[in-house]
């Protein structure tokens, strides 16, 4: 076997080193290649009764003992020389090549392999996979990795941009075997080649196996399924490599692995039904972190789902997804999001879907129905990570999120017992808020006498009388610019009890005036959360004991405030 590359005659395009479906991927290389991976297995599912299976082992492979293999890196190192210096094209290649020098007796590579799993057929899947740029073969078209882009995600965790495919085809047995590089146009012993080459047999077709010695030990398959060797990886294994790897699973694939759809090995290490909540507590040792993103803490969510807090879940059959699951979960320090799964039981994505602004609760949302799958499928994007009406400009998209947000809300509301014309009153309060009796002069913080300017609050309240149990609260409130110049306003107080769910709503005015339910400026962010919707409303659980919380104006001037309670 050997490394072919097409020769670039009239009409073939050139392509720079710099590929824009690699650079999708590369910011997140660990996080990436273990979703996309994984997908890829559960959308092959060869007995469903059973687990799909996907290990992650890392090895070392001498360059002696697959010769012919790491030709590919003269291909690299010739694209470096096609480059001016100075360019972002030099700037990647070189450290590339730095990779090379750097590692000249022997290279590190990354294999996954999956069981339980279909293979791939040559003329079918793999020739999606292999020749075809943004097209996919999978059999469902409610299947995961269904926008044909998610192959870059290992080319990107290798600086040799070089892949090795074995595989075994459930049906037939047939067998395949093929390298695949993509690198840049480059000029190589007076011949000017493509980007893309391919390690096999002539005429660029794929092997019956890998080539006797190491390659055929490492990498052959004796049973139905799919092995990838990801040749030249980034960074070799390690303790911190480990601890990336098994938070990417958590994160994105915890419930699949709880339903016993998946174990994951990852070179000694196995991830199960049994495991993955005692990883999860390991490594998020309570409910702080990210909310979105690749840093998300899936702690709130698998409790949620657990029953390890106070829970309900919900099920219904809602227009265009057909049968729904949601498991709300209530906790003092839950941010508010709920999880967003399909029928492979991968998160999607989390966010605040039907009570923006809110903490207290949190929720897992699953649509396994085959219909509501697959009109899910085509609203994410091409990373999986987010539904949207703009992926999908079908009418039904945008009408099946509106369905889910009302039944959401519909499920929040009844979860906390609230009533469309529910107000929370001021004598309802007294019951969770504690009055502050210090002096305002007390309450100002020393380090910020010079920075902050006092806000003058008012609180709507009964009279009081009777000794005064009336009173409500003593509520604290500055405003300080922030690196933008912005006036964010912060409010604190303190509460004796936890309650789920307050309205303030935010009136202004002027030093000389009353605020009034006419003075009114949209706020635009609420802690760091930037709203999408004009309101002037504010939700907040009330914690035990400090609560605090900022907001900003739409504009850019300072105003005396008062919180209103609805």
């Amino acid at each position: 076997m050997n490394w072919k590359f097409q020769k670039i005659t009239a009409g073939i395009e050139k392509q720079g080193i710099r590929d824009n479906d690699i650079q999708v991927f590369d910011k997140y290389r660990i996080a990436s290649v273990v979703r996309e991976s994984i997908q890829n297995s559960l959308d092959a599912v060869l007995n469903e009764s059973n687990p799909v299976r996907v290990e992650f082992i890392y090895g070392r492979i001498d360059k002696t003992q697959a010769k012919e293999l790491f030709q590919i890196e003269n291909h690299v190192k010739a694209c470096l020389e096609g480059v001016r210096k100075g360019t972002e094209d030099f700037d990647l290649l070189s450290g590339m090549v730095g990779k090379i020098d750097k590692n000249p007796n022997h290279v590190h590579f990354l294999k996954i392999s999956d069981f339980n799993t279909m293979g791939m057929q040559k003329d079918g899947a793999y020739d999606a996979f292999a020749f075809s740029r943004n097209i996919n073969d999978k059999q469902d078209e409610s299947s995961l990795g269904s926008k044909g882009m998610g192959k870059s995600a290992f080319f990107s965790n290798s600086y040799l941009r070089t892949i090795l495919v074995s595989s075994q085809f459930h049906a037939t047995g047939e067998k395949l075997f093929q390298g695949i590089s993509r690198l840049a146009s480059h000029r190589l012993d007076a011949e000017d080649y493509y980007f893309k080459g391919f390690f096999g047999e002539e005429d660029f077709e794929p092997g019956n196996k890998p080539p006797e010695g190491a390659l055929q030990e490492r990498f052959s398959r004796n049973e139905p399924g799919t092995t990838l060797g990801i040749i030249g990886v980034w960074e070799q294994f390690s303790e911190d490599v480990k601890k990336d790897f098994i938070k990417a699973i958590v994160v994105s694939f915890w419930l699949a692995i709880l339903n016993k759809k998946l174990v994951i090995q990852i070179n000694d290490l196995e991830i199960d039904s049994n495991s993955v909540y005692d990883l999860c507590c390991e490594f998020w040792v309570d409910y702080k972190g990210s909310k979105t993103g690749e840093n998300i803490n899936p702690r709130q969510y698998i409790e949620c789902y657990l029953g390890r807090v106070e829970h309900r879940k919900f099920e219904d059959r809602i227009d265009f997804l057909g049968n729904v699951e949601l498991t709300l979960g209530k906790h003092q320090d839950f941010n508010g999001t709920v999880s967003f799964f399909r029928k492979s039981n991968m998160l999607i994505e989390t966010k605040y879907r039907g009570n923006p602004n809110h903490s207290g609760y949190t929720g897992v949302f699953i649509c396994e129905d085959p219909n509501g799958n697959q009109l899910l499928k085509r609203l994410e994007n091409p990373r999986h990570d987010q539904w949207s009406s703009k992926n999908y400009k079908d009418p039904r998209g945008r009408a099946a999120l509106k369905c889910l947000e009302e039944f959401i809300s519909k499920c929040y509301n009844e979860f906390f017992s609230i009533q469309k014309t529910d107000e929370i009153t001021l004598s309802k309060l007294n019951e969770f808020i504690q009055i502050d009796h210090r002096k305002k002069s007390d309450l100002r913080p020393k380090s910020f006498i010079r920075t902050k300017k006092e806000i003058k609050v008012g609180v709507k309240q009964p009279a009081t009388g009777g000794g005064g149990d009336k009173r409500i609260f003593g509520l604290r409130c500055f405003a300080k610019k922030n690196a933008s110049g912005q006036w964010v306003y912060h409010v604190s107080f303190k509460g004796a009890n936890y309650f789920p769910s307050v309205i303030f709503q935010v009136l202004v005015g002027g030093d000389n005036e009353k605020a009034g339910s006419d003075n009114v400026i949209p706020i635009v962010q609420i802690d760091s959360v930037l709203l999408e919707a004009e309101t002037n409303r504010i939700e907040v659980s009330i914690q035990k004991g400090e609560n605090k919380f900022s907001f900003i104006l739409k504009d850019d001037e300072k105003h005396s405030l008062n919180l209103k309670l609805i």
